[in-house]
């Protein structure tokens, strides 16, 4: 799709990855990219990326603004179907760095289900059979669950209200706990930004010139797992710890 688009042939490539993934899963993924006849430019947990491109964002305003280094603290959220990643990013005087980063197998699915069985707590005693009628109902369900998940994220209840057959019937309106604090940010498209970002990544990586600047900023970036060997006995002995800025040199 992408080499239609550009009527051109790709090879270079910057992956995002969930913060979760493991360093074989990372090198299986850069097995597969190869067979594929691609070279990886980055494989990069995707808050690290967005953090790249909110800090360009934020060094624009900036600049905008005619200067100011005051520090700009940043809580990088971003849910998949099976995974949740969290980064802490600071950002000041066109260097971005870090701070904190964590992932977990936790996703917007477990949302959906937890969703589903709040509407209708019975719902594995109900559908056991698993017959046509029974893996319509539950259709049914999961589309009214994954409704309500996107309608919360903007608004504070949702009406649901969905004829399930053989009697069953669901009219119930969830509620989001009120959270007080910031504002989310709202100057990037959520449903666009990682790809943004990476594509951001891939011009610094590929070192594209920008009269502009909006390219010239360092980015410093964390392990979101920690580094180490295995001592005796199979115990895991770190000597990198997680968090820490890399590149980084440790002697034992």
């Amino acid at each position: 799709m992408v080499e239609v688009q550009l009527k051109r042939a790709v090879r270079n490539v910057v992956l995002t990855v969930p913060v979760s993934f493991s360093q074989f899963q990372l090198t299986r993924i850069e097995r597969a990219c190869a067979m594929a006849g691609l070279f990886v430019l980055r494989l990069m947990p995707e808050p690290t990326v967005v953090a790249l491109l909110y800090g360009q964002h934020q060094q624009q305003i900036v600049h905008d603004n005619m200067g100011g280094r005051s520090e700009n603290i940043a809580m990088i959220f971003n849910m998949g179907a099976g995974y949740c990643d969290v980064c802490v990013t600071a950002t000041t005087g066109g260097v971005s760095q870090i701070k904190a980063l964590s992932g977990s197998h936790i996703g917007g699915e477990d949302i959906v289900q937890n969703i589903m069985h709040h509407l209708l707590p019975n719902m594995d005693s109900l559908f056991l059979s698993h017959e046509n009628n029974e893996m319509k109902a539950m259709g049914l369900l999961r589309v009214a669950a994954q409704d309500v998940v996107i309608k919360l994220s903007s608004q504070e209840i949702a009406m649901i209200n969905v004829d399930l057959e053989n009697g069953l019937r669901i009219c119930k309106v969830p509620g989001q706990p009120e959270i007080r604090g910031d504002e989310a940010y709202m100057g990037m498209d959520p449903l666009e930004i990682v790809v943004c970002s990476a594509a951001l990544e891939g011009a610094v990586a590929s070192e594209v010139s920008d009269p502009l600047g909006s390219l010239n900023l360092l980015t410093i970036q964390a392990t979101p797992h920690s580094l180490g060997i295995e001592a005796d006995g199979h115990t895991f002995v770190p000597i990198i710890p997680r968090n820490m800025t890399i590149p980084a040199r440790k002697e034992m």
